[in-house]
């Protein structure tokens, strides 16, 4: 798959890549490939001043993948996951958090022990404690008396 997304970007025919990432690649993208394609459609959008609007959510179907499977990712891929960009690995983790929150500390755990080996992540208190404010900030939805 990333091969036909090369293809797609070098030979630049108007649609052909909307049309390959909307039928073939997205469908296709699991737990083994979404870093892979995470990666590419990062290159693409730093690189093009004008990028598809396909290429975007490329991206977020991505991290939606990633944030799913984390654990296993992390586990298997640990290399290739600390390779990406700091706002998109914090992302990732924040959407996985919100997803295991409710059941399993251990992924938790986990997440947390990602973002301390991160070597671009300067200060983790300041993460930590930015995120504690930003939970705190949110309004709770529903009535509880």
């Amino acid at each position: 798959m990333q091969r036909l997304l090369w293809l797609s970007d070098f030979f630049e025919i108007d649609g052909f890549d909307q049309l390959l990432i909307e039928t073939k690649i997205i469908p296709l993208i699991d737990s083994e490939n979404c870093l892979v394609l995470l990666l590419e459609a990062l290159k693409k959008i730093k690189t093009a001043h004008e990028s598809a609007n396909c290429w975007y959510d490329l991206l977020e179907k991505c991290i939606e993948c990633a944030s799913q499977h984390l654990a296993e990712i992390q586990s298997c891929k640990r290399e290739d996951l600390l390779k990406i960009d700091q706002d998109v690995l914090e992302e990732i983790i924040i959407r996985a958090v919100t997803i295991s929150r409710s059941y399993d500390f251990v992924a938790q755990d986990n997440f947390v022990r990602i973002l301390l080996e991160n070597p671009e992540e300067k200060n983790i208190f300041e993460f930590l404690n930015f995120q504690r404010n930003a939970i705190h900030t949110k309004k709770i939805m529903g009535n509880f008396t």
